[in-house]
């Protein structure tokens, strides 16, 4: 025979009174009712806090420029420096109009404005 307890009872609280429900072969189905809702509605919460955080990890890493980069070289803006500066020195040999698209790109840019101390990770 298999049996269950669910104590719903608070041991700081000694004037609450102590619920018990036993569920097993030949018990109350009123109890065996009140206990398989409670298991229920603790694997929903579980679910649901469970969904919300993976959605919650998933939206930040798909919009944080620093997961896609690993392992690119990084930079730090200096003054006067523009995205073709930034080309000019480190595309190696490669078209500039693509290392550019691909410096924005990587790092989320829109538009072609940088500021002194920006973090760039290089493609």
């Amino acid at each position: 025979m298999t049996c269950y307890t669910w104590d719903l009872s608070e041991p700081s609280l000694s004037n609450r009174s102590t619920y018990k429900i036993n569920v097993g072969n030949g018990q109350n189905p009123h109890q065996r009712k009140l206990f398989l809702r409670l298991v229920l509605v603790s694997l929903l919460i579980t679910l649901v806090f469970s969904f919300t955080l993976i959605m919650k990890a998933n939206a930040g890493a798909s919009n944080d420029p620093r997961v896609r980069t690993e392992g690119h070289a990084v930079i730090d803006v200096g003054t006067g420096e523009s995205l073709w500066s930034i080309a000019r020195d480190h595309a190696d040999g490669r078209n500039m109009k693509s290392y550019i698209r691909d410096l924005k790109q990587l790092n989320g840019l829109e538009n072609n404005t940088l500021q002194i101390g920006q973090i760039l990770y290089l493609p």
